[in-house]
């Protein structure tokens, strides 16, 4: 039961203890699936409806983004997740948009429990291309029906050269508890 991979997002909650993110279970957030698959040009993420891959800037060289980034993003985010003595890896979808004045908003999304999810709102900073996310309203059921609730944040720089955020970082907590994980993320032009 929980964020992570195997011990899983979505398994059985911990007995003899409180329930947790981390418990039994196969999988964890997952970043693929969608409907389709197919050549490169979709309109959503590894392979969403219509397919593509989103690391493929190139599937419409006519689209770039706009001033400060602005466009949408696709990618993953991953990493290390812990949740009393176990720690398992987090992994999700992130898609989100950027304003011509730096505004971002999007979501993150775990597949593997559909009832994983988050908003992201933050801001870029167009004069260093450096983004700071809120990962907000972070919530999954998990187990016999436990919500658990997660917030966090994101930070990452912009690389104008390959309309993507190759190397950014996140870190998630959750509240009340000692349960949370922290690792990279990348999102691409779409």
């Amino acid at each position: 039961n929980g964020l992570g991979g195997a011990p899983a997002f979505g398994g059985a909650p911990s007995f003899g203890g409180s329930p947790s993110v981390g418990g039994s279970g196969s999988g964890g957030f997952n970043a693929t699936g969608g409907n389709g698959g197919g050549s490169a040009g979709g309109t959503s993420a590894n392979g969403g409806n219509g397919g593509g891959s989103f690391l493929d800037a190139s599937a419409d060289a006519s689209r770039t983004p706009g001033p400060c980034g602005e466009g949408s993003y696709a990618g993953t985010l991953d990493g290390p997740y812990t949740t009393g003595n176990s720690t398992s890896e987090f992994v999700a979808r992130v898609a989100f948009t950027i304003t011509a004045t730096g505004a971002i908003s999007g979501t993150l999304t775990g597949t593997s429990n559909p009832t994983g999810h988050a908003t992201l709102s933050g801001k870029m900073n167009c004069s260093t291309n450096e983004a700071s996310i809120a990962i907000m309203n972070g919530k999954y059921t998990a187990g016999m029906g436990a919500t658990f609730t997660y917030t966090g944040t994101m930070s990452g720089v912009y690389v104008p050269e390959t309309a993507s955020f190759p190397g950014g970082t996140w870190t998630i907590t959750e509240p009340d508890s000692s349960s949370g994980g922290r690792g990279s993320w990348s999102a691409q032009f779409q």
